[in-house]
């Protein structure tokens, strides 16, 4: 009887597989199996109607496959040795050829609807050759059209996306379909080998299952492939929709213009959105008031359940009623905390209208004012919003990525939760007020995406229109926005000043600021003002030497205080006519300005010390001072410094105060006679009243030598070696005489004078004497050497 039972189900099997057309009826067949490996998938038919008559007829058979299958009440395929997850396997295929049957019939259906949407844009795009109404056209309506044309890009965008990701399924699903094609070649090889008659039913079956993959996954390459099919005709539909919607709009952005009809429009359709934001967030105001009810009756409920102790068994009960207090209590925390956010985000939507009037109102500025400053204003006040809404986006993107995570941690926690668990009701109510806070950040992150987008939009347009103007228009703006950059620049205020005024009697307190503008004025005019000066300076020095017969040097330094004068002045004159008090420089601050006047506490001592130098006429340019142990002549009094040359040509800058400070020698202060002397030593025995005279005689021989006072010659040491005479002799140095000069040159007539006179000059002798020491002895491995 078993045997029998098996035979029948047997049958039934091979008839309700892949068997039930005659395709796969053939398929069972071991010497067709390797020729129809794929026998419903032929090429695709010439018409769609032949495509899906072929699709319903092979839906007709698995579904009316499926029904034998469930109306079945005994698994006969049990008896036949195969297991129950083959069986469920079975089952799993039939219903996944079922879906992709049904879902490519739905494809082919929407696949024709797309082509009859794009044969009707085809239609539109050539029917169409302009508006209705002539240009100006509304700016509105532009951004109208922009805005459809930026929704289908994004479609767009999204729809080759899907196909990129389907030629990258594809590889995929042949490999899946080979596979598939090779394990039922193997399982008919096994069901061909068979031998015993009890293995062979369900060697068969497995077989016939090893076909059933093989169709399904063929199936799913062909469904894919029909969805491949019709996200093209979408594809399509959308590139000639946003084809006609570019056409239009390069259309209408020439002739486009934002009138005050617009601007109402606009103004009206933002009053209209605040008013109901604000209608909004007064019922949340009453949603936030009645959940905080619900919390305070929750806790209520919940401090008793708390305080009481758990003991055994007993209170499962009770564990279960705390429980359900806790969740009731979060679930209205979460709701008072949702429509607590919701109440300020609706507020701070109704308020950000206002910043929205105010794009839109720059926005006017930009496209309708003539005055290129006010233009250059509102293009940089949308460029700092636009700023600003980029921070805003990232902040909100945060707000929305936290809102989303509790959102899915509570999801979380719901499933957890059993179906008739009593908290699974306050688990909801707790996703739900997360699932209004994401919502909550979604709709400000949209609102804050949506205006950067509208004012990237308005620069860009404003950029692309200013760089399609003709080459003088943006030499013409290009000036101008150069012009207003510097009238912005120039009005950057740099500090503020405290000033007073007298008004009628009164004294009042007034703050003025002092802007780059200002100062670059004034710097500029005191600039001309010195250049003046200078020329004024020059021509009171080219006076002094022709009217005063003042030396060049002296007239010099002279021209150098009287321009430090005259521009003194003309830094008060430049001060008072740019209306910056002298106060202004007190803004340094005490401290600041303690130190600052430690740090130019000498530069002012140099400079009152040369003013006293030059109004006191005791040293003079041109005078032999010696200071410091310094020794030249003054060629400058400077500022800060004079200029002391030396002998030997070295320029010395010595400060000023150093010459009222320090004991200072001025050779040439009264007169410009100078008593040098030279000292000579003769031999011991020489008559000291012939050297006396030879000297005296060398002296009065050479021309630079004053006659008056007269030379004098006296001896001054009874030496050694020698007997020292001193001649002293005087000198007028301001003729540029060289007085090292004149002493070498006495020198010289000195020597040859004692020389013919038979005078000798002694050389210093010094006697060194030494005393012979005999050499020590060295003892050398024993023997006795003489060192040396």
């Amino acid at each position: 009887m078993p045997r029998r039972l098996a035979g029948a189900f047997f049958c039934l099997l091979a008839w309700t597989a892949p068997g039930a057309n005659p395709a796969l009826a053939e398929a069972t067949l071991p010497a067709a199996v390797s020729a129809k490996i794929l026998p419903d998938i032929p090429a695709m038919p010439a018409t769609p109607k032949e495509t899906r008559d072929d699709v319903k007829t092979k839906l007709a058979e698995v579904q009316a496959l499926r029904e034998r299958l469930d109306g079945v009440a005994t698994d006969p395929q049990a008896l036949l040795g195969v297991k129950p997850e083959e069986s469920a396997e079975q089952r799993r295929l039939i219903e996944s050829l079922v879906f992709f049957y049904q879902e490519g019939l739905n494809s082919l259906d929407a696949t024709e609807a797309e082509q009859d949407k794009l044969k009707l844009s085809q239609a539109q795009a050539s029917a169409w050759t302009g508006f209705p109404d002539p240009p100006p056209y509304s700016m509105l309506m532009l951004y109208g059209l922009e805005a459809e044309a930026d929704a289908l890009r994004g479609k767009q965008a999204l729809l080759e996306s899907s196909l990129v990701g389907w030629q990258d399924d594809s590889a995929t699903l042949q490999t899946e379909v080979s596979s598939t094609q090779a394990a039922a070649r193997l399982a008919d090889e096994t069901a061909q080998r068979a031998a015993d008659p009890a293995e062979s039913p369900s060697a068969v079956w497995r077989r016939d299952l090893a076909l059933w993959r093989v169709r399904a996954a063929e199936r799913k390459a062909w469904f894919k492939a029909i969805q491949a099919g019709l996200v093209n005709a979408k594809l399509a539909v959308v590139r000639a929709d946003l084809a006609l919607l570019d056409h239009k709009i390069e259309t209408a952005r020439p002739h486009a213009v934002l009138g005050e009809t617009d601007m109402d429009k606009v103004r009206d359709g933002l009053k209209a959105s605040a008013r109901n934001l604000r209608q909004e967030q007064q019922q949340a105001v009453l949603e936030n008031a009645r959940w905080a009810k619900e919390r305070e009756a929750a806790s209520r409920n919940l401090e008793p359940a708390q305080a009481g102790p758990l003991q055994g068994g007993a209170d499962i009960a009770a564990a279960l009623q705390r429980e359900t207090f806790a969740a009731r209590w979060r679930a209205a925390d979460a709701w008072v905390e949702a429509t607590r956010h919701n109440t300020e985000t609706l507020g701070t939507l109704a308020d950000f209208q206002t910043h929205i009037e105010a794009f839109w109102n720059e926005q006017y500025t930009l496209l309708n004012s003539p005055d290129p400053l006010l233009r250059q204003n509102a293009f940089k006040q949308l460029e700092r919003a636009l700023a600003r809404l980029h921070q805003a986006g990232s902040y909100t993107q945060d707000n929305l990525r936290l809102a989303v995570g509790e959102e899915s941690d509570q999801q979380a926690n719901l499933d957890k939760i059993g179906v008739d668990s009593p908290l699974r009701r306050y688990e909801m109510q707790t996703l739900e007020a997360y699932r209004l806070k994401r919502q909550t950040a979604e709709r400000i992150r949209l609102l804050v995406d949506r205006s950067e987008h509208l004012l990237a939009r308005w620069l860009d347009d404003y950029r692309q229109s200013a760089a399609d103007q003709p080459v003088a228009e943006r030499l013409k703006t290009g000036l101008s926005d150069a012009a207003n950059g510097v009238v912005q620049v120039s009005r950057f205020e740099l500090f503020t000043v405290h000033d007073e005024i007298d008004l009628e009697g009164k004294k009042l307190n007034i703050t003025r600021g002092v802007t780059l503008g200002t100062l670059l004025a004034a710097l500029g005019v005191f600039g001309v003002g010195f250049y003046l000066a200078k020329w004024f300076s020059r021509r009171f020095q080219r006076m002094l030497v022709r009217q005063f017969e003042i030396d060049e040097t002296q007239s010099n330094v002279l021209r150098r205080w009287f321009l430090m004068g005259l521009s003194s002045i003309l830094l008060v004159i430049v001060l008072t006519f740019a209306r910056i008090p002298l106060t202004v420089f007190a803004f340094l601050g005490g401290a600041l300005a303690i130190g600052v006047g430690f740090g130019t506490q000498t530069m002012l001592k140099n400079l009152i010390s040369g003013v006293m130098m030059l109004v006191a006429q005791k040293i003079k340019v041109g005078d032999i001072v010696e200071v410091d142990g310094i020794v030249g002549t003054v060629i400058e009094i400077d500022i800060r410094s004079s200029t002391v040359r030396g002998f030997d040509g070295v320029e010395t800058m010595v400060p000023n105060s150093t010459f009222l400070e320090t004991k200072v020698a001025n050779w040439t202060y009264t007169n410009t006679k100078l008593r040098r002397s030279v000292r000579v030593g003769v031999a011991y025995g020489s008559s000291t009243r012939d050297v006396m005279r030879l000297l005296l005689e060398c002296a009065s021989q050479h021309g630079q030598v004053l006659d008056e006072p007269k030379a004098h010659v006296w001896l001054e040491e009874l030496g050694d070696n020698s007997l020292v005479f001193g001649l002293y002799f005087w000198l007028d140095i301001g003729h540029k005489v060289s007085s090292l000069q004149v002493m070498s040159d006495l020198r010289c007539m000195v020597i040859d004078a004692l020389g013919k006179a038979d005078i000798a000059i002694p050389m210093v002798r010094q006697d060194i004497p030494v005393e012979a020491v005999p050499p020590a002895p060295v003892d050398v491995g024993g023997a006795a050497v003489l060192d040396g």
